[in-house]
């Protein structure tokens, strides 16, 4: 009699960009930046649904190239368009004049020449005539103003945590309300790929925990059902504790 041959169990393709999705949204929601930026560059995905000119939009802001950034908001307040450009001009040159802060606190004879440090300033100066001709009142020009006076950007509570490439992604978050217009008129265009949502890893590790958990507890069911519980420990609820359910729970 031939030997049975059990089947193999199905396989499941989970696309690869599917991961690195659900692990982008988790750094996202965590603002932890630098490695969503370096997870984006190494692996060419980015968690959104953005055409390639928001895509390209993007990219400049996130590199920190901000006067291209500028250049490309130009034709934005012309037909058919017609978006208010000076509130994106004014998140733009915050951030670039944040970032030309944090290098000048950086600055000191051991790590930038002198010429350099005074180009830095020099910067700074104009970045911050720039503002003032876009900025939506006398008092957001003054608070940024009065970053000078602090030793360090980061002794300042708005900017407690703050570091160029979060503050390069909280520019561009800053900017996407001003862009719904390009984003609607060019809904059609946008390749509509899968992108990861609602805590969507969390959610799935969640899920797997549980999933084991219930695997255990029918195991023992099995072989003693009068001592039987449900261990909850993974998923740390109750601050470390484990969350034990008892068999008549069920």
């Amino acid at each position: 009699m031939p030997e049975r041959v059990e089947p193999e169990p199905p396989y499941f393709h989970i696309p690869e960009a599917e991961i690195v999705k659900m692990i982008l949204e988790y750094f996202d929601c965590k603002m932890m930046s630098a490695s969503l930026l370096s997870l984006e560059r190494e692996s060419g995905q980015t968690n959104t649904d953005f055409n390639e000119d928001l895509l390209f939009f993007r990219q400049l802001v996130l590199d920190g190239h901000w006067d291209d950034a500028i250049s490309y908001l130009e034709p934005l307040s012309s037909p058919p368009f017609e978006i208010s450009v000076v509130p994106m001009k004014f998140i733009i040159l915050k951030h670039k004049y944040l970032e030309l802060l944090c290098l000048q606190n950086m600055s000191s004879p051991d790590y930038l020449e002198q010429q350099e440090d005074q180009f830095t300033v020099e910067l700074v100066t104009e970045c911050l005539d720039q503002i003032k001709a876009y900025a939506p009142s006398s008092k957001a020009f003054n608070s940024l103003k009065l970053l000078l006076t602090l030793p360090k950007l980061t002794d300042s509570p708005e900017y407690h945590n703050w570091n160029p490439s979060l503050g390069r992604l909280l520019c561009f978050k800053q900017l996407l309300p001003y862009l719904d217009p390009i984003i609607n008129l060019n809904e059609q265009e946008v390749n509509k790929n899968r992108t990861s949502k609602g805590s969507r890893l969390i959610k799935l590790i969640t899920k797997g925990l549980l999933y084991e958990a219930c695997v255990e507890y029918c195991a023992k069911m099995a072989t003693d059902p009068n001592t039987a519980r449900m261990s909850l420990s993974s998923l740390d609820f109750l601050g470390g504790k484990s969350l034990q359910y008892c068999t008549s729970f069920f």
